[in-house]
């Protein structure tokens, strides 16, 4: 089994079990309000635009699009991440999942790849993360997002700990 298998095997486990313990969590719904949708900055290593969308209960997916300022050059890229949300206290929540991120540089020199140049490459990654909900209609977060490149080949890629401050549409 090669190197990109096994990553995608492992991703694809820790997927399915963040989506059981996510059905098992049988806590009260004394601070659960309906997700809604979040419109916002995540500030780190990167700047994105960041938007979440409520998918079920305790589900959603994020976008983003940003700007990194990476050890090796400036790059560019979107990504969507969906996440299982898990509710501890009134405000106060914890999220995990996978995702996809699509990045593009305008250097030439950032990735040899048998001789070639790509200007793209994709990337497997995952997103660990806490919230908080403000009685207002704002949420400020911290999250690590890891991330493994798949193409043009495959190598560990960038991991990125984030502050994110949103607007919740009401």
């Amino acid at each position: 089994m090669n190197k990109c298998r096994k990553i995608f095997c492992v991703l694809f486990l820790l997927v399915w079990i963040g989506g059981f313990v996510s059905t098992l969590d049988a806590r009260s719904n004394r601070y659960r309000e309906p997700e809604k949708h979040r419109l916002g900055l995540r500030v780190g290593y990167d700047l994105e635009a960041s938007y979440q969308m409520p998918v079920l209960n305790k589900q959603r997916i994020e976008f983003d699009a940003g700007i990194h300022f990476g050890s090796q050059k400036l790059y560019y890229s979107v990504s969507a991440i969906y996440q299982f949300v898990f509710h501890f206290t009134e405000g106060f929540k914890c999220y995990l999942g996978p995702g996809l991120d699509l990045t593009w540089w305008p250097e030439q020199e950032m990735f040899l790849v048998k001789g070639k140049n790509p200007h793209w490459g994709s990337h497997v990654v995952a997103n660990i993360g806490i919230e908080y909900d403000f009685r207002k209609p704002f949420q400020i977060t911290i999250d690590w997002r890891p991330s493994y490149l798949i193409a043009p080949r495959c190598q560990w890629g960038n991991h990125s700990i984030a502050v994110g401050l949103r607007y919740r549409f009401d």
